[in-house]
């Protein structure tokens, strides 16, 4: 969808249904907002997932850990 947005240079789609009734309108806004919620909670995962590991995980003898950091995001 965004593909065909940016070939026609447009921000706003018109979305119907099968009968052709209007069901609605998505924006660019509107999915830039859903991919930024997705990358979030992606981020939260792979911060979770470092911290749980780090815990769970004894550090190898010969090797000492480094410190990892995910910076933690907020979009609102």
């Amino acid at each position: 969808m965004r593909s065909a947005m940016k070939k026609y240079g447009v921000r706003r789609l018109l979305v119907s249904g099968d009968s052709g009734q209007l069901h609605g309108i998505v924006s660019l806004d509107d999915l830039l907002g859903a991919l930024v919620h997705e990358m979030s909670d992606l981020a939260a995962a792979a911060r979770n997932s470092i911290e749980c590991e780090a815990v769970q995980r004894p550090p190898l003898a010969s090797v000492q850990p480094s410190p990892v950091r995910v910076p933690e995001y907020s979009f609102q």
